[in-house]
């Protein structure tokens, strides 16, 4: 690993707080989609004016679905996948904590880097994998790592 990428390392903590904000988002994205696959279900069902008894009763049918859980996880890889691509390293939680995704190295990740971060998230215990070292599962086998932005590309410009 680089000198300057360990030196700025974001903290277990840090890490946490990113990662608690990009779930809020990623569960605001979750129920919009939920809320419009309820409406239409319901209609589809045969619905015609929702009332609170009817949007439970299809909303507990559809929790208790596959494809519920299909979505999640797909909502989850994408969010990660999509913002750290577009955004080379960040998702709303890192922009919030200032902090960015680096190679080891300390250059922006491939695409392919991105992939295996995003996959890598639904690893049952991945999230645990933090408790005990500032990198998680899903840095070490993409061969990334958090760093607090700002002191990294300081000192990264000035040694290069």
């Amino acid at each position: 690993m680089n000198e300057i990428v360990a030196k700025n390392l974001a903290g277990t903590w840090l890490r946490l707080v990113n990662f608690v904000i990009d779930v809020l988002v990623i569960d605001l994205i979750f129920e919009t989609i939920t809320f419009f696959w309820v409406i239409e279900s319901a209609k589809n069902m045969g619905f015609e004016v929702m009332t609170n008894m009817n949007m439970f009763f299809v909303k507990s049918f559809f929790i208790n679905s596959f494809y519920y859980n299909l979505i999640i996880l797909c909502v989850f890889v994408l969010y990660y996948f999509v913002c750290e691509f577009l955004f080379k390293g960040r998702t709303i939680g890192k922009f919030i904590t200032g902090t960015i995704v680096v190679t080891n190295e300390g250059k922006v990740p491939t695409t392919r880097q991105f992939f295996i971060r995003s996959i890598s998230r639904i690893v049952p215990f991945d999230p645990l994998s933090f408790l005990f070292n500032a990198n998680g599962w899903h840095d070490r086998w993409a061969k990334t790592c958090v760093v607090k932005k700002n002191n990294f590309e300081a000192e990264f410009q000035t040694e290069n």
